[in-house]
């Protein structure tokens, strides 16, 4: 006698077609690179949304991280536009955690976005990017992407993470970058 389900995968084959049972994926869903405290720090980005990149990208940061650790590369870490600052809260909790004098530059306007030029456009749409940056233009600065300085040192200070080697820059990086 048949049972059910070598009947069920009978018919099914004909069609050229399989049933199989789904597996979840094991563990959580980190590189396996990655401690305890790393997905700590992780976590608290997410957690507190310091961040608009993916989890891929603040998966890379950390591994880039501790890879100019490990190889001994000079230099420090800079980021331009940090929003509220979770991708360089990552490297700075890396290089703490790993006892690296290693400074993070943080170089953002602290005041929104600055005002896009005439190329800059959607790419879905094709919509100037200036129609978003002006519906959200207020008087002491543009909602588009906006965390005041005061906000993103706060975030680092409520993880413990400022002091001297972390660097903020004010300004336009365009203009900034060079002079810093």
């Amino acid at each position: 006698m048949i049972d059910l389900k070598t009947a069920i995968n009978s018919v099914v084959g004909l069609l050229d077609l399989e049933i199989r049972r789904k597996v979840e994926k094991p563990g959580a869903p980190y590189p396996v690179e990655m401690s305890r405290d790393e997905k700590a720090l992780f976590q608290h980005v997410k957690r507190n949304a310091l961040t608009m990149v993916s989890d891929e990208r603040l998966f890379a940061t950390v591994l880039a991280c501790k890879h100019v650790l490990d190889c001994g590369v000079d230099g420090d870490f800079v980021e331009c536009g940090v929003w509220r600052g979770g991708n360089a809260l990552l490297a700075a909790g890396i290089f703490k955690l790993y006892g690296a004098a290693r400074k993070v530059y943080l170089f953002d306007t602290f005041s929104g976005m600055t005002s896009p030029a005439q190329v800059d456009t959607a790419a879905t749409t094709g919509e100037s990017a200036r129609v978003a940056h002006l519906s959200n233009q207020r008087d002491t600065h543009n909602e588009w992407c906006y965390a005041s300085l005061e906000d993103v040192k706060a975030t680092f200070r409520q993880a413990d993470l400022l002091n001297s080697n972390v660097v903020f820059v004010k300004g336009d990086v365009l203009n900034t970058l060079s002079v810093a």
